[in-house]
């Protein structure tokens, strides 16, 4: 039995009472190995992000565990080897998330944004973020083959083989990729894409239901028979952001693609 799992955003309360159902539902299949798949975004949003790596870094007992790559991991890298005032700011502004990221190392993002703004180093702040982490976010691959699925954080190209996928679609792509009929060899298992319900059709299967706007964690459930859904609902940890803020980003993400 494979379990994918989407997007977490330092969720971490509902991640583990989406692993203790996820093991339940193990529990009564028939014997034989689990395999667990994290689609990425650990990060981010959520207070809680420092904590979700903690768990998943380390893997789930009684399963095959494998980890993806997400585009906020890329963005907490890229901050991590380049900590400009740009990017500082756009935490801050936006609704990213990398604010409560740091805070949940300790770090403050303010102090960083004054530090940077003054041509200071950051360096001796960001020392709180453990090496062993950052290492491991190295580590992540962008996609992963299993049966007749490919998963990856944010979908593909359509009509580019998927073993000549780029991986900045395999972090970034939406539109493209969601609004596309076309058969991609392989049913793509995402996430990235936020939407109320997770979504089951012929080329694509996403289980991003918005961990950090609606409360809703999401995993699929994959073995011979038709896709099947579980999933917990509670309270979120993250700031909800405005309307006005959610188009513009969204309308950022087209012109960018």
């Amino acid at each position: 039995m494979i379990y994918a799992i989407g997007d977490i955003h330092g969720e971490l309360p509902l991640l583990k009472e989406l692993l203790d159902e996820i093991r339940w539902d193990a529990h009564r299949q028939s014997s034989g190995d689990h395999k667990l798949i994290f689609i990425g975004d650990y990060v981010d949003r959520g207070l809680h992000s420092r904590g979700v790596i903690d768990l998943v870094m380390q893997g789930i007992d009684g399963f095959e565990t494998i980890c993806l790559r997400g585009n906020h991991e890329q963005m907490f890298l890229d901050f991590l080897e380049e900590p400009t005032l740009e990017r500082a700011e756009s935490w801050r502004r936006d609704f990213v998330g990398g604010k409560e990221t740091l805070e949940s190392y300790g770090v403050v993002l303010e102090e960083l944004v004054a530090i940077l703004a003054s041509g200071g180093n950051v360096k001796e702040a960001l020392a709180a973020i453990p090496g062993d982490h950052i290492d491991w976010i190295n580590t992540l691959p962008h996609w992963h083959f299993e049966e007749g699925y490919m998963f990856v954080h944010a979908g593909v190209r359509p009509g580019i083989h998927l073993e000549a996928q780029m991986e900045r679609d395999a972090l970034w792509i939406r539109s493209d990729f969601t609004e596309s009929e076309l058969d991609h060899g392989r049913v793509i298992v995402h996430g990235h894409t936020t939407n109320r319900d997770p979504e089951s059709r012929p080329n694509r299967i996403n289980v991003d239901t918005g961990a950090c706007l609606f409360g809703t964690m999401t995993a699929v459930a994959l073995d011979q028979v038709a896709p099947r859904f579980i999933q917990v609902k509670g309270e979120r940890t993250a700031p909800f952001p405005s309307k006005e803020l959610m188009a513009q980003r969204e309308r950022e993400r087209r012109e960018a693609q």
